[in-house]
């Protein structure tokens, strides 16, 4: 961009001022000018000017850059002399809960009047560098994850707020609970992103179903009230800034009535709309990192041969296609199948090889080996063959994954439908696709259909293949809890009408013994027993087969040895072999005779 885009009056009022760092801050200006529109992505971080005693400098740069509606006019300088009072409601009032001045704030405490040093403008500076540098790359990733979620009268919850972690959080709790529930409220706080995208894509809000109720017996009859409204209030990171926006529906009745509200909805809508027209400009140089998002549901492998959508029929995928159908809880890797037939064909018709695709066969082969490296049949490639993906294992021996057990089925069609996503949503990164994406994958019952073995390495698979993606799952299994990091995983638990959480600890120092007691409140005795079953204990069977050879010793009738066989034979299976009481018993029997 050529210098003559700033006036000569604010270049001028920059070469007085003795910084270090002038030329930093006019090129600043001048890529915040040349990016337009897309200073939406930082609006909230504001403009800064660092300067000394040069109101002037300040006063320029507000009424110029006020000229612009999409640019946000926040201005801060710092002063070695107290500020009039004037200036500092115009000027730094407005930017005193700016996510970066907070920061600031929080080493030295905020007055109207602030005296400024050297010490001072250095603390800045990592705050100005962050912000020159979301102007200046060429490459802006779009981190969305949340942090918290606050839901009222959303299902089962009637007030409560749930935090979740950078990387992956797992729940657990009885049947019953609240864990779907919580997945669900999840995929309406990224319906808040997706809202705003222009395109067929899965733009999830609140439903009639939603709405929390409570039922009771009125006069011998059933009595049904349902307590609108239900809202949500989200707390998330959106390109490195926190992000607060709410969702409501006010109505039982109407879908008419569910929207976001407060005035936080309309930055995150800003943004992503921004993002979109980025993205489609032809000209814009900037390279748009999309986040992904994947909601896999305990259905998904009873859907598993469902076609979601036509890829096939379509010669050119928009980049938005990504996130059709990505909040619904059922399999699409129908969908998977029919992108990567059209990518296999592509690339056969250039007589080139497409890096996203070659990026996604190598990832679902490295998911595959990771779980099956300790089997005597590992995994070792994957082809395309007749219209299907087919297993190759080390023996030479083949299969199509649709005719694999569920858990095959299972793992490959959530590696296969987060991979796909990324792919089409970032085709620019190539073999580092899976690796760059992030994003948002939620998943009902991590665990499965899947063999302990590979429940103990679920976990670690996913957050190694896809690194920069928010995972937050459910499971009822202790071999998956067994794990996890510390404070990864959560239980949810009723208290009285209020459903809370608390952090497991560090289930890695545990057996699963003390898992299934201390996590998942399981007796280590089952606490009832069939007919059919042993209605005694073993120590009572035990002395019961002690009196019956003493009585019977030593001239047993047949009818007394007939009961000591059938005893005996009722006490092997709880009696390990070299086992005290084992021999004990044997001793006992070979007195019978």
């Amino acid at each position: 961009m050529a210098e003559t885009r700033i006036p000569e009056a604010i270049r001028n009022a920059f070469a007085s001022v003795d910084l270090q760092n002038q030329q930093i801050a006019l090129d600043f200006l001048e890529h915040l000018l040349s990016m337009g529109f897309s200073c939406e992505y930082v609006k909230n971080y504001g403009v800064f000017v660092f300067t000394y005693n040069q109101f002037e400098v300040c006063q320029i740069l507000w009424d110029y850059l006020n000229g612009f509606s999409k640019i946000p006019g926040y201005l801060m300088f710092l002063a070695p002399t107290p500020i009039k009072e004037k200036v500092c409601s115009e000027t730094l009032f407005p930017i005193k809960e700016q996510p970066l001045i907070r920061k600031l704030v929080e080493a030295k405490e905020f007055h109207h009047s602030y005296n400024a040093t050297l010490g001072d403008l250095d603390l800045l500076i990592p705050f100005f560098e962050q912000i020159r540098d979301a102007f200046f790359r060429t490459e802006i990733t779009v981190d969305f994850r949340i942090e918290s979620l606050e839901l009222t009268n959303f299902r089962c919850y009637k007030s409560e707020t749930f935090t979740f972690n950078p990387q992956s959080t797992v729940l657990i709790g009885k049947n019953a609970s609240g864990k779907t529930s919580l997945l669900e409220g999840i995929t309406v706080a990224i319906g808040g992103f997706l809202r705003a995208i222009d395109e067929k894509v899965d733009k999830r809000a609140f439903e009639a179903s939603d709405v929390r109720f409570t039922s009771k017996w009125v006069q011998n009859a059933p009595a049904t009230e349902h307590h609108p409204p239900t809202e949500m209030k989200v707390t998330s990171r959106l390109i490195n800034n926190r992000l607060v926006w709410s969702r409501s529906r006010t109505l039982y009745e109407s879908d008419k009535n569910s929207r976001t509200t407060y005035k936080e909805s309309n930055e995150i809508t800003s943004i992503v709309k921004q993002l979109v027209s980025d993205v489609r400009d032809e000209k814009n140089s900037r390279q748009i990192i999309l986040p992904v998002f994947a909601y896999h549901g305990t259905g998904r492998v009873a859907n598993f041969n469902r076609d979601m959508g036509e890829v096939g029929k379509t010669e050119k995928i928009s980049r938005f296609f990504a996130y059709k159908d990505c909040l619904k809880p059922n399999s699409n890797y129908k969908t998977f199948i029919a992108w990567y037939r059209k990518m296999k064909y592509l690339a056969f018709e250039i007589n080139q090889q497409i890096p996203v695709l070659d990026a996604v066969t190598d990832l679902l082969v490295r998911g595959l080996r990771l779980l099956t490296e300790d089997e005597e049949h590992f995994v070792e490639g994957l082809f395309y063959f007749e219209g299907e993906l087919h297993l190759k294992y080390e023996d030479g021996t083949f299969y199509p994954i649709s005719t694999l057990s569920d858990g095959y089925q299972d793992i490959i069609g959530i590696l296969s439908d987060i991979a796909f996503r990324m792919a089409v949503l970032n085709p620019q990164l190539g073999t580092e696709v899976s690796a760059k994406t992030p994003g948002i994958v939620l998943i009902d019952e991590v665990d499965l259909h899947l063999h302990p073995k590979w429940q103990q390495k679920v976990l670690y698979v996913l957050k190694t293949l896809f690194p920069k993606v928010q995972f937050i799952s459910t499971t009822h299994s202790p071999v998956i809890i067994s794990a996890t990091e510390k404070d990864e995983a959560f239980e949810l638990y009723q208290e009285e009408d209020t459903i809370l959480t608390k952090p497991i600890g560090n289930p890695a120092e545990w057996y699963l013994s003390d898992i299934l007691a201390q996590a998942f409140h399981v007796s280590s005795k089952p606490p009832a027993r069939t007919a059919n079953s042993i209605s005694e204990s073993l120590e009572e069977l035990l002395h019961r087969f002690s009196e019956l050879v003493k009585t019977a010793v030593p001239t047993p009738s047949d009818e007394q040895k007939r009961e000591i066989e059938v005893l005996y034979e009722r006490l092997l299976p709880s009696l390990p072999i070299d086992s005290p009481r084992r021999k004990a018993v044997d001793a006992l029997k070979g007195l019978v005779k």
